[in-house]
This record gives structure tokens, C-alpha cells and sequence, in this order.
């Protein structure tokens, strides 16, 4: 009942800040996102008849008469590639429980589609997923704290996670960081619970939150998938410790595979040029590391 209680009241505060502010340009890029589910069942790279440029890495459009270049966070179908579609898809829902919509394309010139309450209402809704989301969150990270090492470093987790600035912040903004912090809290519990006790039910368990994870944010899929695997030495004496480890990948390929080969995803992710050769270790690393110092006693 505590929990519960502390619970609803971080949640409570987080509400507070919905309002304060407009959608920024990133959670207006989640918005429109998700207007295009609602209006072609996918995030696409279209809205309103005119393509969407999310960020600054283009590729050639040799496919179109009008414009030269396109996003590379589009596969060559047309889909959203960059973006985990779970946190899209809850805001599209979002808006789909409020009775928003997406707008049509009339073809006729730009006009103010919207007045200044309807603007209050779309930058309210979108925002409510990540509400919930950090509920999730808090609720899994404490139940994590208590598996690895007791009520005291659950209580301790909580309360850090609670009220520590960023972790707020991503709670209630409309993007997919409230999503990936309860996806990998939810993960990190799942592996730890297959890890201890080794049951056919973990590893199903553990394979459905490492699918949510990786259509939410895949570099997190990919460090909480580094983990489990991490410890497979360590659970060779455990029963049956690869038939459930297997298992596990099935749920994970099954929920992953069909979906990067539908939507082009392997094609696209292969076109994008790798960072690590512009890259030079350990000298970078330790650049890096400066300049992040140098940011935040400017920001002091």
C-alpha cells in the first residue's frame, strides 16, 4: 500500500509539468509520427502530402520528381526506422482515445488548421503515454532494487529515480525516453528473475520484454541483450539452462525478424555509414570526457 501511495504521488507531480510548456521540436517529430499511424496504420515518412525530415543524415531519392534527397530514418517502404514504433503507437493511441485526428490533405494553401485550445489539447495528449510509462518505471525499478539486494536498496532506487531531475524530465515529455527507461527497468527484472530462477515462464518473460525494448530503443535492447549473454557461463549447472535460453531467442526472433524484413529495416540500417571510422581510441574517449566537464562547469 506504501508503494502504491508513493507511487501515484510522483506520478501526480510529473502531471504537473504536462502543461507547462509547448511540445518541443523532438516531441512535435513524435507527434506527427504518430498522426501518420493514425492515418496509414504505420508511422510513415509522409504527412499531409509532403515528407517528413527528421534529422540531418539525407540519402538520394532517385525515386522522386520532386525532391532530391530523403531522410535515412525512412526505409526505402516508407517506414519509420530510427524511432521504436511502441512509443509512436501509444501516442497514436492517445490521440485516438481523445478523438484527435490526423488532418487531410486538401492540396489547397497553407492554413491555420487548429485554434488555441485544440493546440493545449495536442500537446497535453501526446504526453500522457510517457506518464505511464514512468509509472511502469518506477514500479519495475523498485521491484529490481528489492530482487538484488533487499527493501532498503529498493526504497533507496525509488526515491533516487523519483526525483532526480532527468528522470523526471524524460517522465512526462512525449518522446520514447519515459518508454525506454520502464522497457529496460522491465528487462533488467526479467533477466535478473530468469537469471535466479531459471523457469520456462522466465525465459518467455524475458523474451517479450526484450521485444518491447527493441521497438522501443534498440541500442537499449542491445546492452540489456549484452547482459543476458554476459552471464550464460555462469548458468551451466542451472537445468535445461540452454533450452531456455533458446527459447528465449525464439520469443525474441519471432517479435524481431519479420518486423525488420516487412519494413526494409536491414536494407536502410545497412546504407547508413558507420561512425567508427571517423572515430580514434582512446584519444576520443578521453575528449570526450573533457568536453562533457567543460559543458557542465560552464552550465554551473
Amino acid at each position: 500500500m506504501l508503494l502504491l501511495s508513493c507511487l501515484l504521488l510522483v506520478t501526480a507531480w510529473r502531471v504537473l509539468f504536462v502543461p507547462s510548456q509547448p511540445l518541443w521540436v523532438d516531441e512535435a517529430e513524435s507527434g506527427i509520427n504518430a498522426l501518420t499511424i493514425l492515418e496509414r496504420g504505420y508511422p510513415a515518412d509522409h504527412y499531409l502530402g509532403v515528407p517528413i525530415y527528421e534529422n540531418i543524415l539525407l540519402t538520394t531519392w532517385p525515386d522522386s520528381e520532386e525532391y532530391e534527397f530523403k531522410d535515412a530514418s525512412y526505409s526505402d517502404r516508407g517506414m519509420a526506422i530510427y524511432h521504436g514504433w511502441l512509443p509512436l503507437y501509444s501516442i497514436a493511441a492517445a490521440y485516438a482515445l481523445s478523438g484527435i485526428h490526423s488532418d487531410r490533405d486538401d492540396r489547397g494553401p497553407p492554413t491555420v488548421r487548429h485554434g488555441s485550445q485544440e493546440l493545449i489539447r495536442r500537446t497535453v495528449v501526446p504526453r500522457i503515454p510517457s506518464i505511464l510509462f514512468a509509472t511502469l518505471f518506477l514500479g519495475c525499478i523498485y521491484h529490481l532494487g528489492h530482487r538484488v539486494s533487499g527493501c532498503d536498496t529498493a526504497w533507496s532506487v525509488l526515491v533516487a529515480a523519483a526525483f532526480a531531475h532527468p528522470i523526471v524530465s524524460f517522465g512526462w515529455q512525449a518522446r520514447y525516453y519515459s518508454a525506454t527507461l520502464a522497457f529496460s527497468a522491465l528487462s533488467g527484472l526479467a533477466v535478473w528473475n530468469l537469471t535466479r530462477r531459471r523457469r520456462w515462464r522466465d525465459s518467455v518473460a524475458t523474451g517479450f520484454a526484450l521485444v518491447l525494448l527493441f521497438h522501443t530503443h534498440s541500442l537499449s535492447f542491445l546492452i540489456v541483450t549484452a547482459v543476458l549473454i554476459a552471464d550464460v557461463p555462469f548458468t551451466f549447472k542451472q537445468p535445461r539452462c540452454l533450452s531456455k535460453l533458446m527459447l528465449t531467442g525464439a520469443v525474441v526472433a519471432l517479435g524481431i525478424v519479420p518486423w525488420m524484413f516487412w519494413t526494409g529495416f536491414l536494407n536502410a540500417a545497412a546504407a547508413i555509414p558507420s561512425a567508427w571510422p571517423l572515430l580514434a581510441f582512446p584519444q576520443d574517449f578521453f575528449a570526450l570526457r573533457g568536453l562533457r566537464l567543460v559543458k557542465c562547469s560552464w552550465a554551473s
